[in-house]
């Protein structure tokens, strides 16, 4: 068995997450599969760590490590972003039996799905699929599908996917309301609830805090500007430091949201620390040690719930609103342009009785996200082999 591992890459800990997720299931159900990993710059230390030596990175982080060396974070992060597409597109695998995409995100009318972006996709998969292997999209949010790029990229995944796994009833809802062929549509939530994390130095110093987690994307995508993003959550900081507790800022994704994490941290009231440079399972430790956890990045409140840790929202996408669903958090989605009404929120999640609470519906809530997670694997594997 050779698997083909698509999407993601270290500076995204969520996507980073996801992997780890996949390399357990394999040596759950395959422990001798060779591993391929086809992502922008991967960590090959944890992946050794959790895999052994039975794998093959078809990039290296030559180039990464180069200009960070030397300092120049910004290339490092641009390059990073600018050709992950790219390269995403570029290496199809003679050989592989499965090609599973963990890109989390990538496909609705918030992304601009030109005509280059298309034909790039469509070559990519038709190569996959002429060399047999199949090809696997992991739990995603997609949608909507409304602009005329949107449905074309749909039309491509119709075409050539063999299983398409929907995190959400919105985005089931996307996909099987357009041109998808509903066979190959499954509905599962994110697969990351069974990756434990690590305890650190970090963990244990910032054990009890309450932990941020900034989103620079909650800024890109329009959701609020930057001055009134920072502004909300200082004031939110400010607020929980008058009650007696610590906060920690942890950077959940590469360059933008640290100085983010900078810049807030800069104008808050007392001093907060800020965590960052950590892998994807040494950060969920951090969340999973914390008091409460107030996230705008969705692997960041994906870590929390899976974690049995209160946790308030912020969003930018429909897939946040649906995950505190998953858990009975219905009630949880931070709106920051009413400040009262958020201190008020983040005042009953402090009150320690409500905190275990919580904690208690989680847990129960957990088992079930993690049989469905199995699952999901056993439905994948049954669906590949026919």
């Amino acid at each position: 068995m050779v698997i083909q591992l698509d999407g993601g890459s270290s500076t995204n800990k969520g996507a980073q997450l996801m992997m780890v997720a996949v390399i357990q299931e394999l040596k759950r159900s395959f422990p001798d599969a060779k591993l391929i990993v086809n992502n922008n710059n991967p960590d090959d230390r944890l992946i050794r760590c959790l895999y052994g030596n039975n794998y093959k990175l078809l990039r290296k982080r030559s180039f990464y490590r180069f200009v960070s060396k030397l300092r120049l974070e910004k290339i490092a992060s641009l390059f990073s972003r600018k050709l992950s597409n790219f390269f995403t597109v570029k290496h199809a695998v003679k050989g592989s039996n499965v090609m599973f995409n963990i890109g989390g995100f990538q496909f609705g009318d918030q992304w601009n799905h030109n005509q280059k972006n298309i034909a790039n996709w469509r070559d990519y998969l038709l190569k996959l699929h002429r060399y047999g292997t199949k090809i696997v999209f992991l739990p995603q949010a997609f949608g909507p599908f409304e602009k005329e790029g949107s449905k074309k990229m749909l039309s491509v995944l119709d075409e050539f996917a063999d299983i398409l796994v929907a995190r959400d009833e919105v985005s089931l809802y996307y996909l099987t309301s357009e041109i998808i062929k509903k066979d190959k549509v499954l509905l599962y939530p994110d697969f990351t609830a069974s990756v434990k994390g690590v305890e650190t130095e970090y963990s244990k110093k910032h054990k009890n805090k309450i932990c941020v987690i900034p989103n620079s994307k909650i800024i890109q995508t329009g959701v609020m500007d930057y001055e009134s993003y920072q502004k909300a959550i200082v004031k939110i900081i400010d607020h929980i430091c008058k009650n007696g507790y610590k906060v920690v800022l942890l950077n959940h994704e590469g360059l933008g949201d640290y100085n983010l994490c900078k810049s807030i941290a800069s104008q808050t009231n007392d001093e907060v620390a800020i965590v960052t440079g950590l892998n994807a399972v040494e950060t969920k430790g951090v969340i999973a040690s914390s008091y409460m956890v107030i996230s705008s990045r969705f692997h960041g409140v994906a870590n929390a719930l899976s974690s049995c840790v209160p946790c308030l929202a912020t969003s930018w996408s429909h897939k946040y609103q649906k995950l505190l669903d998953e858990y009975e958090q219905y009630d949880n989605l931070l709106d920051l342009t009413d400040i009262d009404k958020a201190y008020s929120m983040v005042d009953r999640m402090l009150v320690t009785t409500q905190n275990d609470k919580i904690r208690s519906v989680l847990k129960a809530k957990n088992e079930i996200v993690k049989a469905k997670n199995l699952e999901m694997w056993n439905t994948i594997w049954e669906m590949i082999n026919k």
